[in-house]
């Protein structure tokens, strides 16, 4: 089955030449009144999204991606009811790129040709729990499932795309997982998308219609999720859970399965099955999760404050980094799977082998713009450049810096 999973027969490969960072230079940008907790570079490189806390999203082009200092805001998209949570672009097609709101619940699909008009696609999570269509997620945020289980109203926690022409994933907050097929979203008219299934029951993705733009939706209750992306291969989900406050790496596959509950009595999320298996992982809840370009490895960064490098052949733990003082909040392998960037609540991003974590250097982010006060500020989602070595950084701590940082860096063998 891990065959499967990956892109092609695993390989040995001899460990990547150490690095180590010479120089790293800032430029930081865009409206300090804002903050930013996502951010997603196109497949060219031409263009960087950046979700905002006033609802907006934001375009931005770097001119050359040699030079930290060409960062220009040239669109701005409007349409969410609140803060812009996640953007994600396609890997593939670069003028394609979806957003989500948590506090709209929606998902939304742009076409940046012509982004500023409205929205080519949309997607309404905010009744994905068992309540009727009159309640509201402002009115009942959380209601009780049989056997005692919270159940919380609606809305999106993660969005991922698919290689395959069309194909995201979205993550609601009641731990259940929606594989949609965005070509049949319509422009004028939001998807309404139905509620998956509780802790005992999941129910048959039969009921989904030839025409519905739901292909598959698939609960992991009664474990959290925080996160769920396509495996290289993209015929598997794989999904950071948490049962009990311990991160586990869960992954099945989608297109051949269409429950993940085996009968009244198990665990769904501890029982190993011949298209799910799950990963004892971390000792915290894993908050961000990422493939490198070449699809060999798997980075997860958790609650414990440790990265957790992965080879996805094999699905094991290689090795770590341990070097962090905090939670982890984002990951993100360079353009060519050499390097893992690490960032924290702390103002200073870890820069690692992606294959031993060796420690290459430390990107401090209090460079740039003056503070005007507050004590340190990390970034909440990091993003390496597509083809060279630019990093940006969401910030989130909008009395301390401008939403956006930038960061050329520099290395050379040790």
């Amino acid at each position: 089955m891990l065959k499967r999973f990956t892109v092609s027969k695993s390989e040995d490969r001899p460990t990547n030449p150490p690095l180590k960072l010479i120089s790293s230079s800032l430029t930081e940008v865009g409206n300090q009144r804002i903050y930013s907790r996502s951010i997603s570079w196109n497949a060219s490189g031409s263009y960087l999204a950046m979700g905002s806390s006033d609802r907006m999203t934001r375009l931005w082009t770097v001119q050359d991606a040699a030079s930290s200092t060409a960062a220009r805001e040239i669109v701005t998209i409007a349409g969410h009811g609140g803060n812009v949570d996640r953007v994600r672009f396609h890997p593939v097609q670069d003028s394609l790129l979806a957003t989500a709101s948590g506090g709209d619940g929606t998902v939304r699909l742009w076409d940046i040709r012509g982004a500023t008009s409205k929205a080519v696609g949309k997607l309404d999570l905010s009744q994905t729990s068992p309540t009727t269509s009159s309640q509201s997620a402002s009115t009942t945020p959380i209601t009780k499932e049989k056997g005692g289980a919270n159940t919380i109203q609606g809305g999106v926690v993660d969005i991922a795309w698919s290689t395959k022409p069309g194909i995201l994933a979205v993550t609601d907050r009641n731990g259940s997982v929606h594989v949609i097929d965005t070509r049949k979203l319509s422009a004028t008219q939001a998807f309404l998308v139905p509620h998956c299934g509780g802790s005992k029951t999941n129910k048959s993705n039969s009921r989904f219609s030839r025409n519905s733009p739901v292909l598959k939706s698939f609960s992991l209750r009664p474990s959290f999720v925080d996160a769920c992306i396509f495996s290289p291969s993209t015929n598997h989900l794989v999904a950071a859970t948490s049962n009990d406050g311990y991160g586990e790496i869960t992954l099945w596959n989608w297109e051949e399965t269409d429950t993940l509950t085996v009968d009244e009595d198990s665990d769904p999320n501890k029982m190993n099955t011949p298209l799910k298996f799950v990963y004892p992982a971390h000792t915290g809840p894993i908050y961000s999760m990422g493939f490198s370009s070449d699809g060999k490895r798997l980075a997860t960064g958790a609650g414990d404050a440790v990265v957790g490098l992965w080879d996805v052949s094999s699905m094991a733990c290689t090795a770590t980094m341990i070097r962090c003082s905090r939670f982890i909040r984002s990951v993100s392998f360079s353009h060519d799977s050499r390097l893992i960037a690490v960032s924290t609540e702390d103002d200073v991003v870890d820069i690692g082998m992606s294959d031993t974590g060796m420690f290459v250097g430390n990107v401090p982010l209090s460079g740039g713009r003056s503070r005007t006060g507050g004590g340190p500020a990390g970034a909440d989602e990091i993003a390496f450049h597509p083809k060279s070595l630019l990093l940006a950084c969401a910030r989130c701590d909008s009395v301390v810096h401008p939403p956006l940082t930038i960061v050329k860096l520099k290395t050379e063998a040790i």
